[in-house]
């Protein structure tokens, strides 16, 4: 692994590359299971055939990755519509992903969600509800998670609701 200072882009190879997710913008990427089982995920975004809210998973740290389709997904019906500039955070135990807010072609949302991971590429969605101020529906934020053990807490800022302000 580089030292800090010492970065380097290295392209990486697949070893099924047709298994790969399409091009697409917007999408969220996260890496949960650390620090033994390194997993990045991959939700949604839009792609050239249009808006999607597909999940894709790839193993880290070995020698030649692979990505996967998550198509084992539990309780689809809990699952977001397809979105993109979304975001997309850890939860703490690093098993789950926050889904917050994003937008189709036609809305912005600010619904919540979280995906969690089963293992063996086994994922199950669940539709939660927030507590506190819920920011208005938006797209092109970010959420970051900050508080001690026990005592986190998700902030979402900017992104753009549609009414020509950006807010915390």
């Amino acid at each position: 692994m580089p030292e800090v200072g010492n970065l380097e882009w290295v392209e990486l190879e697949l070893k099924k590359p047709e298994l790969a997710p399409s091009m697409r913008t917007g999408h969220s990427l996260s890496v949960i299971g650390l620090p033994n089982n390194p997993t990045a995920v991959i939700i949604g975004g839009c792609t050239p055939s249009g808006v999607v809210n597909d999940v894709f998973t790839m193993k880290m740290g070995q020698e030649a990755l692979d990505w996967n389709k998550a198509i084992k997904i539990g309780q689809p019906d809990q699952a977001p519509s397809p979105r993109w500039r979304h975001t997309a955070t850890v939860l703490p135990g690093g098993k789950s992903i926050f889904i917050f807010g994003g937008m189709d072609q036609q809305k912005r949302y600010d619904d919540c969600f979280i995906l969690e991971d089963k293992g063996s590429n086994i994922m199950r969605w669940k539709h939660v509800e927030a507590s506190g101020q819920v920011p208005p529906p938006r797209a092109n934020h970010t959420a970051t998670m900050v508080g001690e053990k026990g005592e986190e807490k998700i902030y979402v800022i900017g992104g753009y609701g549609g009414d020509r302000k950006s807010v915390v």
